[in-house]
Formats: structure tokens, sequence, C-alpha cells
């Protein structure tokens, strides 16, 4: 059908439109009007229109997609209409359409779309934005197949030898392998085509040439080879007894001789390195020691005495000497152990039964013994109370609390541990210094103090102590005992770690304490300071409330090493205070000095204030490790003064030195080599001097004596230690040799450490002569290092070993280190004897290492 520029009217409506504008006109016959009708003036009459009520329906109009047969064919879809859609044909049903194969039509057909993207349109698994996977398709429709990024891409390895074997170290994604790459990642060397997991392994250059992590020797390649040697490998045998010669029953594969291995597979017993074909033949001994196939031939070089056994236990009768032969005869043993060689029950590898009057082992111990400390038991004629145990003999000291007769004198047991202070936090180590605290608040009774330098108090190592009034029975915690506790100001400042009870050094009537702080950093790092508190208040409070505080002069001088009343020096009726500062540095690094304070003292100072000074004659002398005082050793009625200096020297050799400087002195400054006396170790390496201590007259001169510990003499064992007690007529005029004491008292096991700790005790068994204490903080009697406090009741003389001591106070774990603090504290229970107070520092019993202190009340015994 025609189309027509002018619209849906054709021209006969144009002819009809203009006839209406024309004017009138004769009606003639031949003019006349059709009889039939446009009636909606589209041009077509109604026997040309099939729808003469509407103008755009007539055979001329164009056909559209509103179902209408507007061009009046009969069906209104038989001519493309003018307004009909594009679709794209989609063949493979993956929604995407064919750009080239385009359908009009106005409704979509069953097999198109309205997108023309498809790359493949006889594809399904290619249209855009497909995942991408090899199978030779552009899926994504990206211009590119079987890309890297495909989602099933083979990962590759490269082959850079070449021997099929790849390397994880060079990878390479893709559908296909590239150019010298491998599917497989199983190279261990990828630079050499002779490596590889068909490689052979061999010994030479060291590597695993079949790639399985097993190199040389221990591959199975080699080691079940039936020929090594083609791989560079040879067969070595075990050499157990290292005589050069191996076990036959032991071949092994191996690319190089190693220790434990030999060449040789001739040992005959790889269990004896005396056995072995390099050895003469020994007789006597049924072996077959030159591996030659036979035992004690005659022709060995060295034949053996045989001794008769008569009764067959293998052990031979010393006194009847039989042949001189390799072989053994009959009858006859090569030993000549037998005591008794007519009972087959007696000999040396029998078991011993005591008591029966018979030395079933020969061992030639008494049979009365059972408990080998060297005493039969008192039943059968000696002295030993109790015969089940080495803890009880003559010998031995009592030891406080066992249970136990421990020196057999008929009193089991007569001292006791009275009481019991533990540490209450972990790490405290209570009880690692211990004193009296005189009479504190002035009831007539004297108090205790203890201390614990590693005390926290939501710190590190602050410090405390604690202040105990009057007499301390029964087990506690220390923070339940109604105490005082007076707490460190700073971290790190250890206060507590040493302790003395000074008396009235203030003028207030009451007893003053002074608290060493080693730690404390007012006078430069570590300098150390020393606090005196005076009674009689209990409340607890930081040290920064002491009356006094006395600091170190210069870093690292640690003031407060060691502090000991010296009572009245100067006689001018107030209690006088020694300070021990062991890194002074004035003669030399670690020098040392010791400080004489004069009471009363009521306010801070530094200590370069001190009325006087002592100090160390060298370098490396720490003076003032130890000090004591307190008693008069020249008769002249006022009080003395000791220091220890633990590495002082005499003609090179570290020996340790005891230092005696007289009341009064005016001197405020004194090298100690102008002492008035100086006692010297015995040896190199004793550190005579570590403790010191004034006691009574224990030799009976008239004179107080002193006490000095040196805790790493080896006279008794290596650093067994010694305890010496020196006459006061002595040590005030010069030089004198420590073997010249008085007394000496020595340890007798390595590493007791006795004389770490010592002190004056005054009378604890109410005999009328002085005791004293001291302390072996290793010693291992129970436990390692349990340690233990010995007491030895006056007079002393002469040279002993700890069997002296009269009594013992000892740690029961390990590590309690029971006796590095000591005190002898006065009469506690007012019952006219004097008593003992013990620190215990690593004990556990309340804390893990929180410390304990133990008090042992003395008696007549």
């Amino acid at each position: 059908m025609a189309r027509h520029s002018l619209g849906l009217l054709g021209p006969a409506a144009l002819g009809l439109m203009g006839l209406l504008n024309l004017p009138a006109c004769d009606t003639s016959e031949d003019d006349a009007l059709s009889t039939l009708l446009d009636t909606d003036n589209d041009g077509f009459t109604q026997d040309q229109d099939c729808d003469d009520t509407d103008p755009t329906i007539h055979p001329e109009a164009y056909e559209d997609c509103s179902s209408v047969d507007r061009d009046c064919s009969g069906d209104p879809t038989d001519n493309e209409p003018h307004d009909a859609l594009t679709w794209f044909v989609d063949a493979d049903g993956d929604g995407y359409g064919d750009p080239d194969n385009i359908v009009l039509a106005c409704e979509q057909p069953s097999n198109a779309v309205e997108n023309p993207f498809d790359c493949n349109d006889e594809a399904a698994e290619a249209y855009p934005y497909a995942t991408e996977v090899c199978d030779d398709l552009d899926n994504d429709c990206d211009g590119t197949i079987d890309e890297a990024s495909a989602e099933d891409a083979a990962t590759w390895y490269a082959d850079s030898d070449g021997d099929g074997y790849g390397t994880e170290f060079a990878i390479a994604y893709g559908c296909v392998a590239p150019s010298g790459f491998v599917d497989n990642s199983d190279d261990c060397n990828d630079t050499d085509d002779t490596i590889n997991p068909d490689g052979t392994e061999i010994c030479e250059g060291h590597y695993d040439e079949d790639c399985d992590d097993l190199f040389e020797e221990a591959d199975d390649d080699i080691s079940d080879a039936e020929d090594p040697t083609l791989y560079g490998a040879d067969v070595f045998y075990v050499d157990a007894d290292g005589d050069g010669y191996g076990d036959p029953d032991t071949a092994t594969v191996l690319c190089e001789l190693t220790t434990g291995y030999v060449d040789n597979d001739l040992d005959c017993d790889d269990t004896l390195n005396l056995v072995n074909p390099g050895q003469a033949e020994s007789c006597g001994n049924n072996l077959d020691d030159n591996c030659d196939g036979s035992a004690d031939e005659e022709d060995a070089p060295y034949h053996v005495q045989w001794y008769t056994d008569a009764d067959s236990d293998g052990y031979g009768d010393p006194d009847q000497k039989g042949p001189v032969q390799c072989s053994e005869p009959s009858g006859f043993a090569n030993n000549a152990g037998d005591c008794n060689d007519a009972v087959s029950t007696i000999n040396p590898g029998e078991t011993e039964i005591w008591y029966d009057g018979t030395d079933q082992d020969c061992d030639g111990r008494s049979d009365y013994d059972a408990d080998y400390d060297a005493f039969d038991a008192q039943t059968y004629g000696g002295f030993d109370c109790d015969d089940t145990t080495d803890q009880a003999n003559p010998g031995m000291v009592e030891i406080c609390g066992d249970g136990i007769d421990n020196d057999c004198d008929g009193t089991p047991d007569p001292c006791g541990v009275d009481a019991t202070l533990v540490g209450a936090n972990t790490n405290d180590q209570l009880g690692v210094s211990v004193s009296s605290a005189g009479d504190w608040d002035g009831d007539g009774r004297l108090d205790l103090m203890v201390g614990a330098d590693r005390f926290d108090d939501s710190g590190t190592a602050r410090g405390a102590v604690w202040l105990i009034l009057g007499e301390l029975t029964g087990d506690h915690t220390v923070t339940s005992r109604d105490s005082a506790q007076l707490v460190g100001e700073d971290d790190q400042d250890l206060a507590g770690g040493r302790l003395a009870a000074v008396g009235d050094m203030d003028d207030s009537g009451y007893s003053t304490v002074a608290i060493g702080a080693l730690g404390d950093d007012d006078g430069g790092t570590e300098a150390g300071a020393v606090y005196l508190v005076s009674g009689p208040s209990l409340s607890s409070y930081t040290l920064s409330s002491a009356q006094a505080k006395l600091v170190g002069e210069v870093a690292y001088d640690e003031a407060g090493a060691a502090l000991a009343a010296a009572g009245d020096v100067d006689g001018d009726g107030y209690a006088d205070l020694l300070v021990g500062a062991s890194g002074f540095d004035a003669a030399g690094t670690d020098s040392g000095a010791a400080y004489l304070l004069l009471g009363p003292v009521t306010a801070d100072m530094d200590l370069s204030y001190a009325n006087s000074r002592f100090g160390g004659e060298a370098a490396g002398d720490a003076a003032g490790a130890a000090v004591g005082g307190g008693k008069d050793l020249d008769g002249d009625g006022l009080d003395d003064m000791i220091v220890g200096a633990p590495y002082a020297q005499d003609d090179g050799s570290y020996v340790g030195a005891a230092y005696v400087v007289l009341g009064p002195t005016s001197d405020n400054t004194l090298t100690l080599d102008e002492a008035d006396g100086r006692s010297l170790g015995e040896a190199s390496g004793d550190q005579a001097g570590f403790s010191v201590a004034a006691t009574g007259d224990m030799d009976g001169d008239g004179l107080a004596d002193v006490i000095v510990g040196a805790p790493g003499s080896d006279t008794g064992g290596t650093t067994a230690g010694a305890v010496y007690l020196l006459s006061g007529a002595d040590v005030t005029d010069g030089d004198h040799p420590m073997n010249e004491a008085h007394a000496r008292i020595v340890g007798t096991s390595e590493d007791d450490w006795v004389g770490y700790s010592v002190s004056a005790l005054g009378d604890m068994n109410v005999d009328g002569a002085p005791d004293f204490l001291f302390g072996a903080r290793y010693i291992d009697t129970t436990q390692s290092d349990a340690g233990a406090a010995y007491v030895v009741f006056g007079p002393l003389s002469g040279n002993h070993t700890l069997s002296r001591a009269d009594l013992a106070i000892q740690g029961t774990n390990a590590s309690d280190e029971a006796g590095a603090a000591i005190a002898g504290v006065g009469d506690m229970d007012s019952d006219g004897s004097d008593d003992v107070l013990v620190g215990i520092p690593g004990s556990d019993d309340g804390a893990a290492e929180g410390g304990a202190v133990l008090m042992v009340l003395g008696s007549v015994w």
C-alpha cells in the first residue's frame, strides 16, 4: 500500500474539502452528489473504508501497534507497524541478543531480547560479565579467550633447569602452561637438572639430590642400596664403648665417618672398652679380652693370683693364696675380699644384719652402728641414743623443735620454736633483718622489729618494718600481730634491709631504732639512707614521717648496708649509732666506710656531717659491709666500734678484715689503716669481716670480745665458712691474723657459709657465761639451702667444727635460708634467760618467698 506525505487523509478527502469551499452553483442532474457517503471524511467512501467512522482507518493508512486494522487489510499485523520495536535474536537463551540478527515487533518475540550484546549467540556460556573459564570461548565477551584470570586457570611453576620439575618460588597462572613452566613444584633446586624427585642421591656435594628432605646417609636410596659405595657412601659400625672397634651387628650406611662409629666390625663385646682385638688378654675375668675367640688363655701376659674360696661364694680368703695362672682353677677366686671364707653368707655382696655380732658385708664397720654415724648403739655398749637416725648421737648439735634428743644428753628436744611470724605477701622476704626494738613503748618490757625489704605496698620493693610490742608467742601472720608497719618512701628503697635498736638517741626517754634503706636515691642513685624512729607510737606510716633521715653522701654509697648500736662512745650519756656504707669510694671504688653519729640526733642530715667517718684502706675493701659495737673492749669504760671489710687485702690476697676503733675518737675522718686494731682473714677469699659483733667476756679476761664471720673460708670445705672469737685484749693493738683467734668454729660441708651472720646473745642457758649466735644461710642439713642458726654457750676456746655448737635452729624446706638474719633480743619473757630471733627470708609458709621469723626462748637446760 502506498504511503502519502499528507498523512492519513487521501486526495479524495482533500478534493471534497475544496468543494465545500466553492460558491453555490447549479445542481444539475450531472453534478449530483454520490449516494455513498464518506462519513469520517478520510477520502474513502463507505464501500472503500472498513471503518467510516474513524478517519485514521482507511486502505491507505499506516499500520501501527494498536491491534487495529488501520489499512483495512483484514489483518492488523499484515504490515510492519510504523512504531514497531527493535528486538535481537537470543538463539542460545543466555539473555543477550545477536547484534546482527534483528527483529521488529510490537511485542518481544520469544526468541529475542532487547539488548545486542552477545558476542557468541551460539554458546550460552558466553555473554558479557560471565565468569571466564578455560573452555576455548570468550566467556565474558571482553575480546580475549581463556585469559590467565579464568576461574579455573591452573597454577604453573617455572622449570628453569628444564628437568620437568618446577619451583614454588616462580609461579604463573593460565589455562595453558606458559613457555618454561610446568604443572608441579616438586623441584628442590631449579638451577640443576640433576636435582629433582627423579634424581639419584649421592654423598658428594651434600645435596638432597632426590628432593625427599633426606640427606645422604639418612636417605633410603643410599641406606637400602645393594652397593652403597656406588653412591659415595660406606658401611660403618657403632662403637658404643669408644674403644675404636665396632659392633658387627650395627652396620650403618654413612657418607662419612661420624662420632660414635668406626669403619670396622671387629669388636666382640661393644659394652666393655677393654675388650677388643687391640687388647692383651687379661686373666681371671672370664672375658675374651682380645676377641680371639678364647677367654683366659694361658699365654696371656699377666697371670692372676688366685685365692682359696672355700665357701664358694665368689670371694677369696686373703690369707690363703693359691696358684698364679690365667684360667680360673676350681675352688679359687681372683679376689681377696672375703672376711670369713668358712661361711658363704659372709662376703662383700651380702646385706648386713645388724646387732648379731657378724660383719656380713665385710665392710669393716661396727655391727652396732646401723645409722653409720660413727657411734655404737647404747643398747650394745655404745653412746648412740638412737641408732635409727644419724641425727642423734653425742657429736650432734641439739636441733630446736625436731622432737629428737640430737646430742644424746638425755633431754629430748629441750628447746623449741616458741613463736612464728610469716610474711603475708609473695616475695616480701620477711626476716631479711631481725632485731630487738628495745623498750619501744616504755612499759618496761622489750619489743621486737622485723624487716621485709622486698615488701611492695603498691610499688616495687619499697620495703617495710614491723614493730611488735611485748613477748612473741604462737604462730601469726605478721600483719595479724599487734604491730606498727613502717613502709619505705619510694620504689626500690629496700627499706628494712638492716635494723638496729640504738637506745635513747633523742633524749625522749624511749628507744630509738635505726632502719636502713640502701636503695634510697635522695643523695644520688642508691646513695642509701637510714631512718631514725623513736617510740612510743604504734601507728603505721611511711618512713617519710620518721624523726630523722640520714642520707648517703653520693650515688651508690649504699648507706645503711649495715647498722649497729655503738653504745656510748663518748661517755655523754646518749646512745650512739654506727652506719655502714660499703659502696663509698673515698679510697677507690667500693673502698667503703662506716659513719659514727653521736646522740642526740633529731634532724635530717647528709652523712657527710656525721661526727666521724672511718674509710676503707683500698678500692674493693667494702668496709662498712658489717659494723658492730656497744661493748668495752679495752676496759676504759667507754664503748668501742668494729668495722668489717670482707674484701680487704693482705699482700694482694682478699682475705678480709675486722677493724677495731676505740672510743672516744676525735678524728672526723679516719682511714682504717689508722684503726687501733686489725684482724686479717687466714686465706684469700675468706671474706673475714662479712659479719661482726661485740659480745660479752667469753675468755674470762674481764674484757668484752669480738665475733667475726668469714663465710668464704675453705678450711672445712669450699666456702664451708668459719666463725672466729677474738679476745678483746688482742684486737685493740695492731695487726693480728685470724689464726691467732681465741676460738674458731668451721663449717664441715661445701657451701655452708658458716658465719654469714653473727650476734651477741647474752646468757641464754642461765649459766652465768655469755653466749653468742651465728648463721649458716646456705647449709643443707635438712634440705638444699635450708639454712640454720647456731647457738654457742660460753665460755669458748680452741678450734672446733659445727658439732661444738649447743643448739641449732634450722630451716625445714629447700631455699628457706634460715640464719640470713639473727639477733639476740634480750629476755623477752622475763624468765631470766636471753632469747633468740631467726630470720628465714626464703620461707614459703605464708606465701611464696613471703619469709618468716622464728622466736626461740632461752631456759635453763
